[in-house]
């Protein structure tokens, strides 16, 4: 007897064209005008192996000097320094996108 593939549930969903638009948009750290590639902003109930959060709500911009120095230093430390809030940044984008959440 065949079994088929176990999947994990995720609430992950992808979201093309809000990651296009995330990617039209300068990083998010003031006065940085680089491009921005996207980040997943991950919070206790997204971080855990296998879960990846959405991408609408849930995604930056972020330069690669910028993205590499928040993967480096833990984006806690990124966030203090910046004077930023990247939950409240990825909401923000998620808002104006153009996108429907879910």
């Amino acid at each position: 007897m065949k079994r088929g593939k176990r999947r994990l549930k995720s609430a992950w969903r992808s979201d093309p064209k809000h990651l296009e638009f995330v990617r039209s948009q300068p990083c998010c750290v003031r006065g940085c005008l680089e491009p921005g590639e996207p980040h997943h902003v991950r919070s206790a109930s997204t971080s855990g192996t296998g879960l990846k959060p959405a991408d609408l709500g849930h995604t930056i911009s972020v330069c690669r000097k910028h993205h590499d120095e928040g993967h480096d230093r833990g984006w806690r430390t990124f966030e203090r320094k910046y004077g930023l809030d990247l939950a409240a940044e990825a909401a923000f984008l998620g808002s104006v996108s153009g996108q429907e959440m879910p």
